[in-house]
Parts: C-alpha cells; structure tokens; sequence
C-alpha cells in the first residue's frame, strides 16, 4: 500500500468505503473520500483525510487503476 493507492477502509461500525491513501503516520493510514478529493481539486486545497489503523484498511483489488497514457 502507497500513497495514491484506491482502498477500502472500514467505516460506520463496519461498512466498508472506498477512498485513497494520502499519508501515513506511522501505523495510521490517511485516507480521503472520492467526494474530499473533488472538493479539494476545486478549491486549490489539500483534501481532508481520515486516519485509521491499518487493519481497518485493505486494498481494493476491485478498482483498476487509470490509465492516463
């Protein structure tokens, strides 16, 4: 897992959101919604992000990364 990585974080008492890792503090990942991340591009900001440890994080083999060749 890296930064930029598309993942599944477990949220609300165990439902699982999409998002993207945008940090790491030790053994917290960072992660941002799809809905922070477009509201961050639009306002010239950084986008929010949530820590969590990293169990309550997996990769998201369901989502392909984009192509942007």
């Amino acid at each position: 897992m890296k930064i930029g990585d598309r993942v599944l974080a477990q949220v609300n008492g165990g439902s699982w959101c999409s998002c993207q890792v945008i940090a790491f503090k030790g053994d917290i990942v960072v992660v941002s919604g799809d809905e922070e991340q477009r509201r961050a591009r639009q306002s010239g900001r950084r986008p929010v992000g949530v820590g969590l440890r990293r169990h309550l994080v997996m990769e998201n083999k369901l989502v392909k990364p984009i192509d942007n060749a």
